[in-house]
């Protein structure tokens, strides 16, 4: 399973996500908060978030409380508030996560655009979106304390250096492009320079939650 927004700190996550495949441009989840009756609430504490993208991946309550509708963005829109403590969705099923994390035939691909506000740093690492931070197979991309963001794949969070990082106030455009074709990855994000590497075809759904 993949799960979005985990120890993430004050944040209110998410404008908008959706996730395609680079080959095809097939989109296979859309995630829009501006959209009222697609988050299901009960008592303010999110229950579900429904798919726009017609595919039924349909994001649902984890671990601890997310709250819907959070306070405003600069320039008005909501999102969903996932707190100061460890606070998660899942996003896909394990069997949704398989068909298009799963990479290792090396034809394909994929590009998630996730867009967050952060009104406070808690001074560690915070997990914007994945299935784990570790050397597994996982996938994700988070930043630590001082705001310098990374992704992950297979343990690899790829090299460069940023010029630039997250801080409060921030609203952060997060796009990460897989080619598995080449094995290129790049985090771009619009705080600062891109975050780029390699990282082998692979099955990227191995990673611990």
């Amino acid at each position: 399973m993949m799960r979005t927004a985990r120890n993430l700190l004050k944040v209110v996550l998410v404008v908008f996500l959706c996730m395609s495949a680079p080959a095809g441009a097939k989109l296979i989840q859309h995630l829009d908060a501006s959209v009222p009756e697609s988050v299901i609430v009960s008592g303010g504490i999110v229950q579900q978030w429904n798919d726009l993208s017609g595919n039924n991946n349909n994001a649902v309550k984890s671990i601890g409380t997310v709250t819907y509708p959070s306070a405003a963005f600069p320039g008005g829109p909501v999102g969903l508030d996932f707190g100061m403590t460890r606070n998660s969705l899942v996003l896909f099923t394990a069997d949704a996560s398989r068909q298009w994390l799963d990479q290792s035939a090396g034809t394909g691909g994929f590009t998630v655009v996730v867009v967050t506000y952060t009104s406070a740093m808690l001074g560690t690492w915070n997990d914007v979106i994945g299935n784990t931070s570790g050397v597994a197979n996982g996938w994700g991309f988070r930043y630590n304390e001082s705001g310098s963001y990374v992704a992950y794949l297979h343990g690899n969070t790829g090299g460069g250096s940023p010029n630039g990082a997250i801080a409060a106030g921030d609203t952060t455009v997060w796009t990460h492009t897989y080619d598995a074709a080449t094995g290129a990855s790049e985090l771009w994000t619009n705080q600062g320079d891109p975050r780029t590497g390699t990282s082998a075809a692979s099955d990227f759904t191995s990673g611990s939650v």
